[in-house]
C-alpha cells in the first residue's frame, strides 16, 4: 500500500476497488507427520484494473488516520469489515466448490480480535458470519481454522472467550498467529488454548545465529507440547529455517520456501515427493549431530576418568585434587562437591592447568537444590545406580554467563560431586 493510499478514507478505496477485484489467494501449509497438504492460509488480494495484484495486509493492519471524524472512522472500520466478509466468502465458496479436494483439507482464516469484540458488543442474535457462511456454502466448520491475527488490540483477550467458545462448540479449530511479535504474547494462549499456535518466522531468523531464540523455540516447543498444541512455522524461506522448524517441534509448515499465495490452489503431487526427500536429509543430518555428541560425551567421560579426581574429607572440610589435570584444563570450568541434599560442601575449584587448581571457599555452605541440573542428576541417579556421569542440558549460567553442561557423579559417603563443563567442547 502506498503512502499516498494511507490517508484514504473509505469512499476513496470503495472507489479504487470498484475498479478492480478483490479475491482471496490461497498459500498452502504443509504437514509434516504426512507429507501433504494440511491446509491453506487464504490472503486477501485485490487485482486492478491493470491486472496488477495487490496484497490487503497493509489495508488491515494500518491504523485509521486520526484526523478522520468519528463517522469517518467508523466508516471506514465497518468498510474494513465488508472486504474481510468478502474475502472470507469467497475463500470457503472456493475450497467448497473444488473438485478432487482431500474432504479433511483445512482453510484458515483471518479474523480480527476487534471485529470478533464489536460482534460481542452487538449482542445479536445472529450466529457469527463465518458460521453462516460455511452452513449456507456446505463446508464442514471442522475444516475452517479460525487464526486471530496479530495486531494492536485495545480490549482485554478474555472478553472474546464466548466468541471463542462457540466458534469451538460449532467444530472450528482456533489458531494464534504470529507468536512472537507486537501484540501476539502467551496471554492469548493462556484465556483462548488454541489448537495451533504461529510462530512468527522473525524468532526462526534469529535461532540460527542465537542461542538465546534457540532456547525461547525449544521452550515453545515445550509449551505447546504440555498445552495440547501443534506449532506451524510460518514464513519459511530457506532450507535452514526449515530444519530449524522440524528441529523445534514444528507439525506444520509455511513460507515460501514451498510456494507462494495463488489464486488456485496448489496441487501436493510433486510437493510431497519433494518434502519426503527434505524429511530423509533432516533425519540424517540430525542423526550425525547425536552420534557426534556421543562420541564427544565418551570422550569427555573418558577424560574425567582418567584425570585421577580425588574427593578427600579431612576435619569435616571437603576438598578436590587432581593427579593429571592436564586432561581437563581446556574443558572444564569448575569442579565442587555436595551433599545429598545440595548443601556444597567444598570450595570451588576453577582455572586448572599444570601448575593446580584455583580454590574458592566463597561458596561453601551454599544450597543448590533449586538448580534444575540437582534435580536432574537427582532423578537420573535414583533411575540408574551405577554410579556413571550424569549430564545436564545445556544452561547458562548465572554469573560467568557461560554457556555450560554439568557432569555429576555420586560418590560413596552419599555426596555429589559436579564439574562444569564449557559448552564448546560439544557440537
Amino acid at each position: 500500500m502506498s503512502e499516498g493510499r494511507a490517508s484514504w478514507n473509505a469512499s476513496k478505496w470503495r472507489e479504487w476497488f470498484s475498479e478492480g477485484e478483490i479475491v482471496p489467494y490461497f498459500q498452502p501449509i504443509l504437514s509434516v507427520e504426512k507429507d501433504s497438504i494440511f491446509g491453506y492460509e487464504a490472503l486477501a488480494r485485490f487485482i486492478d484494473k491493470e491486472g496488477v495484484v495487490h496484497s490487503l495486509g497493509p489495508f488491515f493492519l494500518a491504523d485509521i488516520p486520526h484526523s478522520f471524524s468519528v463517522s469517518e472512522r467508523e466508516e471506514f472500520k465497518n468498510f474494513k469489515l465488508e472486504i474481510d466478509r468478502t474475502v472470507r466468502k469467497k475463500a470457503m465458496e472456493k475450497i467448497s466448490n473444488t473438485p478432487g479436494l482431500d474432504p479433511k483439507t483445512k482453510l484458515f482464516l483471518n479474523i480480527s480480535p476487534s471485529f470478533m469484540q464489536d460482534y460481542l458488543s452487538s449482542k445479536t442474535d445472529e450466529e457469527p458470519f463465518t458460521l453462516q457462511i460455511a452452513k449456507s456454502s456446505g463446508l464442514d466448520p471442522k475444516r475452517i481454522v479460525i487464526e486471530i491475527v496479530e495486531e494492536h488490540f485495545s480490549g482485554e483477550i478474555e472478553q472474546l472467550k464466548p466468541l471463542i467458545n462457540l466458534y469451538k462448540r460449532s467444530g472450528f479449530l482456533v489458531a494464534i498467529d504470529d507468536l512472537g511479535s507486537k501484540s501476539s504474547n502467551l496471554d492469548r494462549i493462556g484465556a483462548l488454548h488454541p489448537d495451533i499456535i504461529k510462530v512468527d518466522l522473525g524468532l526462526i531468523r534469529s535461532s540460527v545465529s542465537s542461542r538465546n531464540f534457540q532456547e525461547i523455540l525449544f521452550t515453545l516447543s515445550r509449551l505447546a507440547e504440555s498445552l495440547g498444541c501443534s506449532l506451524l512455522f510460518e514464513g519459511l524461506e530457506t532450507e535452514t529455517e526449515l530444519y530449524n522448524a522440524l528441529t523445534y517441534g514444528a507439525r506444520f509448515l509455511q513460507g515460501f520456501y514451498f510456494a507462494e499465495p495463488a489464486p488456485e490452489l496448489m496441487d501436493i503431487n510433486g510437493l510431497s515427493i519433494r518434502f519426503s526427500q527434505l524429511h530423509e536429509l533432516f533425519f540424517n543430518y540430525k542423526k550425525y549431530q547425536l552420534l557426534r555428541r556421543i562420541k564427544k560425551e565418551k570422550e569427555l567421560e573418558d577424560r574425567l576418568e582418567s584425570s585421577g579426581i580425588e574427593v578427600n574429607t579431612s576435619n569435616g572440610i571437603v576438598t578436590i585434587k587432581l593427579r593429571n589435570s592436564y586432561l581437563l584444563e581446556k574443558s572444564v570450568f569448575r569442579m565442587y562437591v555436595t551433599n545429598h541434599e545440595g548443601r556444597q560442601l567444598s570450595p570451588n575449584y576453577s582455572g586448572i592447568s599444570d601448575s593446580g587448581m584455583l580454590e574458592d571457599d566463597s561458596f561453601v555452605g551454599r544450597n543448590w537444590s533449586w538448580r534444575p541440573y540437582f534435580l536432574e542428576q537427582f532423578y537420573k541417579n535414583a533411575k540408574d545406580s551405577s554410579g556413571g556421569w550424569i549430564a545436564s542440558n545445556p544452561y547458562y549460567d548465572l554469573e560467568s554467563n557461560l554457556l555450560l553442561v554439568t557432569y555429576s557423579k555420586s560418590m560413596e559417603e552419599g555426596n555429589v560431586l559436579f564439574v562444569d563443563v564449557r559448552m564448546w567442547d560439544f557440537p
